[in-house]
């Protein structure tokens, strides 16, 4: 399976908000594919800083992460 049959990358040309992964999130009509785990995490991704999603290293990544408020993300009211 490739990436692009799960995430889609947000064209930037077009955007200036947000980091440079920045990923689109699709028109569902389908609850499989709302519902998945793909689907349900970009609103989380896309909310993340540039400096957390362009860290050097997992490690720094992992430590940005943490510092990060995450719980609406969490507890689904992000999600509506």
């Amino acid at each position: 399976m490739d990436v692009e049959d799960f995430f889609v990358f947000r064209n930037h040309d077009l955007n200036t908000r947000g980091h440079n992964f920045t990923l689109y999130l699709r028109d569902c009509r389908n609850d499989d594919i709302k519902n998945s785990f793909a689907n349900r995490n970009i609103k989380c991704w896309n909310s993340l800083s540039g400096d957390i999603v362009n860290a050097k290293s997992v490690s720094s990544f992992k430590h940005g992460l943490n510092k990060c408020d995450l719980n609406d993300f969490i507890r689904g009211r992000a999600l509506k």
